[in-house]
């Protein structure tokens, strides 16, 4: 068993190098990071700079080509696809950019808190007070693609923390959504975390990064040092 205060995720020199028909790209280089128990993080930084790469290792989509990956003190960097599978059902909620796509379209939301709690969650009181909880009660009977975006979104959050999942991994949550859901999607995370959820989100968004507990800022493959000029990987 990790001790108390390990962090939840631990990253050691990570690298993600990918091969196309006419190079060889480095996406991640020598990053090395660690989340605390009940944070959010937000990996910040512009297009191309490796957020989505790191957030997938992060969250066990794939694997790093160099360095190493602990999620609750165990080793997940040389782990199969399908054990990273079991990994994720298990203990990782990963949320995708499209809200609708984390969700099941023929269930409302009520079906769809019930099937994310595998039967955790099965008396209706409750799960309509989890749904308050994301301000989103009246949609226990709405069918998803009835649901605006930024109602999607909260409920694949709420979703996301029935599961009582370790950690929630959320690729760009507010991209698709206008600032007003957007804001309501960044209090939900606020919500999430005081619930005693850690979060990893990589994002663009200024207020998302303002709402985080830490900030790490990628440029080029790289953690950026405040102090520093970033430093450019393979000449890119």
């Amino acid at each position: 068993m990790p001790a108390p205060d390990a962090p939840i995720v631990h990253c050691e020199g990570v690298g993600r190098r990918f091969r196309t028909q006419s190079s060889d790209v480095a996406a991640l280089h020598d990053v090395s990071l660690d989340v605390r128990r009940g944070t959010m993080v937000a990996i910040a930084g512009p297009s191309g700079s490796g957020k989505t790469t790191l957030l997938s290792i992060i969250g066990c989509l794939d694997r790093p080509t160099s360095g190493s990956v602990l999620i609750n003190g165990s080793g997940v960097s040389d782990l199969s696809r399908r054990r990273r599978r079991t990994l994720r059902r298990d203990s990782i909620s990963v949320l995708l950019p499209q809200p609708s796509d984390n969700l099941i379209h023929r269930l409302d939301g009520l079906g769809n808190l019930r099937a994310a709690s595998r039967g955790g969650v099965v008396d209706r009181n409750a799960a309509l007070s989890m749904l308050a909880e994301f301000d989103i009660a009246d949609c226990a009977d709405k069918r998803v693609l009835d649901m605006s975006g930024g109602e999607q979104q909260r409920l694949a959050l709420a979703c996301a923390l029935a599961r009582r999942p370790t950690l929630i991994a959320a690729d760009e949550p507010t991209s698709s959504l206008d600032r007003a859901n957007a804001r309501r999607v960044v209090d939900a995370f606020a919500r999430a975390v005081a619930l005693g959820a850690t979060v990893v989100v990589a994002t663009h968004d200024a207020e998302l990064v303002e709402a985080a507990t830490s900030v790490v800022r990628l440029s080029y493959g790289v953690v950026e040092d405040p102090d520093h000029a970033p430093t450019i990987v393979d000449g890119s």
